[in-house]
C-alpha cells in the first residue's frame, strides 16, 4: 500500500463507518449553565450554543440567573434566563444576540456595533477593529469561515486568488519560477497596485513583514494559519490609511481568528488530484477550557500541512508550450537549442551523412535520438533518418524533476488566555507562531551555449557542423523557510458613561532563511525583523441621537520595527564571498479618531441616515546605514522622516425601503521602503561635453557626484479613492441582497526609476528637472565666454516621485436566498470585480499607459458565482470561477521579450477561463458513542470538469497560465470530530 492510500483509505473507511443514527433529524443544543450572575450564564450559553452573545455591564449589572439544564433551543433559553429581569433579546444581522432592556418605544442601541469588537461585551473575539459588515458604510466583503472551508483551499492566499475578485494578484510566489526562490508565502493585491499596497492584518493588529534580499521587507505572511483557525476575513478594497494607517493605499484585509474556551475539536483533510500525484494533507486541533463560571478562558490550537510536489514531467504544459513556439516561429526557438527527454541534433543547414555512411540527406536541419542506444551504428544511422525534422521536447533528467510550483509545510500553534475579573476588568494573551517551508527544484531546460561539433570530428556522422543537447541531472535546489511570531498582552477596563478602555503591547518579529544548493551554496542568513507595538484604544458612547447612539473611538499606537543585519555567503568549489545587508529601523506613532453618528431613524428619504469620520496621523521614522554594499563608500546614515495624515469620510441612509445608498471618501499613504532611500554614491569625471560649457569635459573643472539607487528626500506615496454604491434588500436583511459599489482610486507622487539613464539625456532635459543637474555658481568669466551654465557638480539619477495611477473598479455582490419544498433551502450567489482601467503615468507629462487586461496588470474581470443547498444536517454547493481573456504581452510596448512572447505564441490574447468546484458536507446532530454530535464530513471536488489553464509559450515558466491551478482535478476530504462540549 502506497503512503498516500494509507492515509486516504482509512479516512475514506471512516467516512463510510458512519452509523446509521447520523441520518436522524436536527435536535436541540444541549445546555448544562449552572445557577450564577446573570452575565457569567449569557458568557456560558454563548459558549455551549457556538454563538455571539452581546451586552453591556452596566445593563445586565448584579442581576443573577438561575440553573439551567437540558436540551432546548436558544431562544427557550434565553427565555428562561431573562425571565423576571427586565431585559429581552434580538439577533443582528450577523447572527449576534443583542441583550436590551424590554421595549419602550425606541429600537435597542446599536453602540455595540460601531466600537472595535474587543471592547464589546460578551464577544468572543479579540479583534481590535470594529466589526465591518457588508452594509457598512465602506463595501466591506466579509467571508465566513463555512465559505472558507467550503471553498477547499488549503491557504489563506490560496482562498483569496479564487474567492476575492478584487485581489488582482497575477503569480503567487510558490508560482514564480524567476524570482519566488522558492517561497510559498502569501501575497494578496488588491486592485493591482501591488502587494506592498495591500494591508493585511490578524485580528485587527498587524503582523511583522517578512524581510528578504536587498533591503525589501515583503508583505506580512498568513498561509501559516490555519482554514480551521479563521472566524472570518473582511476586506475593503479602497484607500482605508483614515482606519488602518499606513501602507492601506489599495486597501486591507483583516483574517478574524477563533477564540473559543468551551471544547474542541480535531480535523483531518487529505487530498489528491485524480491522476494520483500531489497529495497533501492539513491536521488540526483545537482545545478550550473555561472554570470560574465562564470567566475565565484557554483555547489551544494546532495545525500542520504538506504537500507534495507538481514536476514538470507530471503534466505536459511545458511540451505543448515548445510545441506552439516551434510551430509558430521555428528558427528563434531551435535557436534556443532546447533539452529534451533525449539526444537532440542541430544545424544551421540541411544535414546530409558523410560519405562513409551512405552520404545520405536527410532534408533538415535537426533530428533526434532516444536515451541508452547501443553502439550499433547502422541502427543510429536508421534512426537519425526516420526521425529527420523532429525534436523530442519532453523535459528530461533535471528538467523533468523541475517543479511546476513550490512545495509547501506549515505548521502553527496559537494560544488565548482570558480572564474576567469582574466590573468589568478583563485580561488577555495570545501567542501565535506559524512556519512556513517551501522547497522547489529548477532544471535545465535549454542550453544556448552549447558546444558544437565540427564537420571533421570524428563524433560527427554529418557533413555539417553540429550542435548536440542532452537531458542534465543537474538542478538547482532552493529552501525558503518563513517563521512568523506574534504575542499580545492586554487589558481591558471600564470607564466612566459606558466607556470602555484596552490597553496592549504586542511584540513579536518574522525571520527568512533562503538555501539555496546548485554544486555552489547560497544561503541568506537568516534575515530577521523585530517588532514591538504598543496600543491604547478608548470608545464609547456621546450622545443619544434619533438615529440610535453617537460613538467615538479613539487609538494611540507607537510600533518599532528593526531588521537585523545579516549577511549573504556564496560558496563555491575553490572560494567563497560574503554581502553584508545592515541594520534597518523604522519607527512609527500613531494617532487615529472614528466617529458613528446615526443622524436620523427610520424617517423620509433621509431615513437611517448615518455619518462616519475617520482621522489618523502616522509619524515615520526611518534610519538606514549610510552605505548598503560591500565596497559602497561610507556615508553617513540615511535618516528619514514623514508625517502623514489621512481620512476617511462617509455616509449611508435609506430613501426607500430595502435600499441603502452609501458614499465614502478615504485616503492612504505609503512612505519609502528602505531600498528606495538607501544611495550609491560615485565621484570622477565623464568623457561627455557639457553644451553649456562650451562642450568642455564634465569633471575637468573638478570632480562630480554622481548619484543613483534610492533617494533620502523621497516623500510618501499617496491614494485617494471614492466610492460609491447601492444596496437593495427587498425583503429585509434575511432575503434577496444584491451591492453594486464604484470605486476610483487616484494615486500620485508614485516612487519610480529616473526615466533617463546616460549623461547626455539627463543634460539636455536639464530645464525639466533642474535639481538633478547641480551646477557651481555661472561667473562674469564664464559669461564672457558665451557660457550659460556653471560647472557641474552633482548629477542625480536616483528614484524620485512622478508617476501617477487612476484606477476605476465596479463590485457586484449578489446573495438570493430560497426555499423548495421537500428540497430545502438554496442561495444562489455572485461575486464580481469589474476593473475597466488601471492607467498608469511613469512621468509627467508623459501618456497614460492602460494595464487592464496585460499580463502584468489586472484582469477586465474577475469573479466566481455559484447555488449552496442544505437540508437538515446535509449541505452542498456548486462555485464556478472566471477569469477575462487578457493579452499575452506587457503592458510597456518597449518590453523586451513582447516581441519573443507574440511570435511564439502566434497570437495576442490568452482566452477566458472558468473552473468550477464541488462541494458537499454532512453533520451529525445526534451522535452516538462512535461518532459525537457535530461531527462533520466534508467533501470537495476541485476542477470538476478537470479544465486544462491555457498554454503560454512562456519558456521561462511552465507552459500555463497562473491563473489556473496545475495541478487540475483533485478531490478532497475532511474530517471534523468535536468533543468536550
Amino acid at each position: 500500500m502506497t503512503p498516500r492510500a494509507s492515509i486516504v483509505l482509512p479516512l475514506t473507511a471512516v467516512i463510510a463507518a458512519l452509523p446509521a443514527e447520523v441520518m436522524a433529524a436536527p435536535s436541540t443544543p444541549r445546555f448544562s449553565i449552572p445557577a450564577s450572575r446573570l452575565s457569567s450564564a449569557l458568557t456560558v450559553l454563548a459558549r455551549q450554543a457556538g454563538i455571539d452573545v452581546l451586552f453591556a455591564d452596566t445593563l445586565v449589572g448584579d442581576r443573577v440567573a438561575p440553573a439551567l439544564r437540558g436540551k432546548m433551543t436558544v431562544d427557550a433559553a434565553l427565555v428562561s434566563l431573562l425571565d423576571g429581569s427586565g431585559l429581552t433579546f434580538r439577533r443582528t444581522s450577523d447572527g449576534a444576540i443583542v441583550i436590551a432592556a424590554m421595549p419602550a418605544a425606541a429600537p435597542p442601541p446599536k453602540a455595540d456595533e460601531a466600537i472595535p469588537e474587543i471592547l464589546v461585551i460578551g464577544r468572543r473575539a479579540q479583534n481590535g477593529d470594529i466589526r465591518r459588515t457588508q452594509g457598512d458604510i465602506q463595501p466591506y466583503q466579509v467571508f465566513t469561515n463555512r465559505e472558507i472551508e467550503d471553498s477547499h483551499a488549503g491557504s489563506i492566499d490560496s482562498f483569496s486568488r479564487t474567492r476575492l475578485p478584487a485581489n488582482a494578484q497575477i503569480i503567487s510566489p510558490a508560482q514564480n519560477l524567476r524570482r519566488g526562490q522558492g517561497s510559498t508565502r502569501s501575497e494578496i493585491n488588491l486592485r493591482g497596485l501591488g502587494a506592498n499596497q495591500t494591508l493585511l492584518l490578524v485580528d485587527g493588529r498587524r503582523m511583522p513583514d517578512v524581510p528578504a534580499i536587498d533591503l525589501i521587507n515583503q508583505q506580512p505572511d498568513v498561509n501559516g494559519i490555519p482554514i480551521n483557525l479563521i472566524d472570518r476575513i473582511e476586506v475593503l478594497t479602497a484607500s482605508a490609511g483614515g482606519i488602518y494607517g499606513i501602507g492601506a493605499t489599495s486597501g486591507a484585509l483583516n483574517v478574524v481568528l477563533r477564540h473559543d474556551y468551551e471544547g474542541g475539536e480535531v480535523a483531518m483533510t487529505t487530498g489528491i488530484t485524480t491522476r494520483g500525484d500531489a497529495f497533501e494533507e492539513r491536521l488540526f486541533g483545537r482545545f478550550g477550557i473555561s472554570a470560574n463560571g465562564g470567566r475565565s478562558g484557554l483555547m489551544v490550537a494546532v495545525g500542520q500541512s504538506r504537500a507534495d510536489a507538481l514536476r514538470f514531467g507530471d503534466r505536459n504544459y511545458f511540451r505543448r508550450a515548445r510545441e506552439r513556439a516551434l510551430a509558430n516561429s521555428p528558427a528563434e526557438f531551435l535557436g534556443e537549442f532546447p533539452i529534451g527527454n533525449s539526444v537532440n541534433i542541430f544545424s544551421r543547414t540541411p544535414l546530409v551523412f558523410n560519405a562513409d555512411r551512405g552520404g545520405a540527406a536527410l532534408g533538415s536541419t535537426r533530428t533526434t535520438l532516444p536515451l541508452g542506444l547501443d553502439d550499433d551504428p547502422a541502427r543510429r544511422d536508421a534512426l537519425l533518418l526516420a526521425n529527420a525534422g523532429m525534436t523530442q521536447l519532453d523535459p528530461g533528467g533535471g528538467g523533468a524533476k523541475a517543479t511546476i510550483t513550490s512545495q509547501p509545510e506549515t505548521r502553527a500553534i496559537f494560544l488565548d488566555a482570558r480572564h474576567d475579573f469582574g466590573g468589568g476588568f478583563i485580561a488577555f494573551g495570545n501567542f501565535l507562531d506559524t512556519r512556513n517551508t517551501g522547497r522547489t527544484v529548477a532544471g535545465v531546460q535549454s542550453n544556448p551555449f552549447t558546444s558544437s561539433l565540427s564537420a571533421s570530428d570524428p563524433r560527427n556522422p554529418f557533413q555539417q557542423e553540429i550542435f548536440v543537447t542532452e537531458p542534465s541531472d543537474f538542478t538547482v535546489n532552493s529552501v525558503n523557510r518563513i517563521e512568523v511570531r506574534r504575542y499580545t498582552l492586554g487589558l481591558i477596563a471600564p470607564l466612566p458613561g459606558g466607556w470602555r478602555a484596552n490597553i496592549e503591547y504586542s511584540g513579536g518579529g518574522a525571520k527568512s532563511r533562503f538555501e539555496q544548493n546548485a554544486g555552489t551554496e547560497t544561503l541568506l542568513g537568516p534575515r530577521r525583523n523585530r517588532f514591538d507595538d504598543g496600543t491604547l484604544r478608548v470608545a464609547g458612547p456621546v450622545a443619544t441621537l434619533p438615529g440610535g447612539p453617537l460613538t467615538l473611538s479613539f487609538l494611540g499606537e507607537a510600533r518599532r520595527i528593526v531588521t537585523e543585519a545579516s549577511e549573504l555567503a556564496q560558496t563555491f568549489d575553490t572560494f567563497s564571498f560574503s554581502s553584508d545587508y545592515p541594520r534597518l529601523e523604522q519607527r512609527v506613532l500613531s494617532l487615529y479618531g472614528e466617529a458613528r453618528a446615526p443622524l436620523l431613524g427610520a424617517r423620509g428619504f433621509l431615513s437611517e441616515l448615518e455619518f462616519q469620520l475617520a482621522v489618523r496621523q502616522d509619524w515615520t521614522r526611518t534610519i538606514l546605514p549610510g552605505s548598503k554594499t560591500l565596497f559602497g563608500t561610507e556615508l553617513p546614515p540615511f535618516i528619514t522622516f514623514s508625517g502623514t495624515p489621512a481620512y476617511t469620510v462617509g455616509t449611508r441612509f435609506s430613501p426607500l425601503p430595502g435600499l441603502l445608498v452609501r458614499a465614502s471618501i478615504g485616503t492612504g499613504s505609503l512612505p519609502p521602503t528602505a531600498n528606495q532611500i538607501g544611495r550609491f554614491t560615485a565621484v570622477g569625471e565623464d568623457y561627455r561635453g557639457d553644451p553649456r560649457r562650451g562642450g568642455r569635459t564634465i569633471g575637468s573643472e573638478g570632480a562630480v557626484t554622481f548619484l543613483d539607487g534610492g533617494n533620502p528626500d523621497l516623500l510618501p506615496e499617496r491614494a485617494r479613492s471614492f466610492l460609491f454604491g447601492v444596496v437593495v434588500t427587498p425583503a429585509g436583511d434575511h432575503g434577496p441582497r444584491l451591492s453594486i459599489d464604484y470605486t476610483r482610486i487616484n494615486k500620485r507622487n508614485e516612487i519610480q526609476s529616473f526615466p533617463f539613464f546616460d549623461v547626455d539625456t539627463l543634460i539636455a532635459e536639464e530645464a525639466k528637472y533642474p535639481r538633478r543637474v547641480i551646477r557651481g555658481p555661472l561667473t562674469a568669466a564664464d559669461r564672457a565666454l558665451g557660457f550659460t551654465g556653471g560647472p557641474i557638480q552633482t548629477l542625480d539619477f536616483s528614484l524620485l516621485n512622478l508617476g501617477r495611477t487612476r484606477i476605476d473598479a465596479v463590485d457586484v455582490t449578489l446573495d438570493y436566498p430560497f426555499e423548495l419544498p421537500r428540497l430545502g433551502g438554496f442561495t444562489a450567489y455572485l461575486k464580481a470585480t469589474w476593473e475597466p482601467h488601471y492607467r498608469q503615468q511613469l512621468v509627467d507629462g508623459s501618456p497614460f499607459i492602460e494595464r487592464v487586461g496585460s499580463s502584468d496588470g489586472p484582469l477586465e474581470l474577475r469573479g466566481n458565482a455559484g447555488v449552496d443547498w442544505s437540508s437538515g444536517p446535509w449541505s452542498a454547493g456548486i462555485n464556478a470561477q472566471f477569469y477575462s481573456s487578457y493579452m499575452i504581452t506587457n503592458a510597456y510596448v518597449e518590453t523586451i521579450n513582447n516581441p519573443l512572447l507574440l511570435s511564439f505564441n502566434g497570437m495576442e490574447r490568452i482566452p477566458a477561463q472558468v473552473y468550477v468546484d464541488l462541494s458537499g458536507r454532512y453533520r451529525v446532530r445526534d451522535g452516538s458513542a462512535i461518532v459525537p454530535r457535530g461531527t462533520e464530513v466534508r467533501v470537495g471536488i476541485i476542477n470538476l470538469f478537470d479544465h486544462r489553464p491555457p498554454t503560454i509559450a512562456d519558456l521561462y515558466s511552465s507552459g500555463a497560465s497562473y491563473y489556473g491551478d496545475p495541478r487540475q482535478r483533485r478531490v478532497e476530504a475532511t474530517l471534523a470530530v468535536p468533543f468536550g462540549k
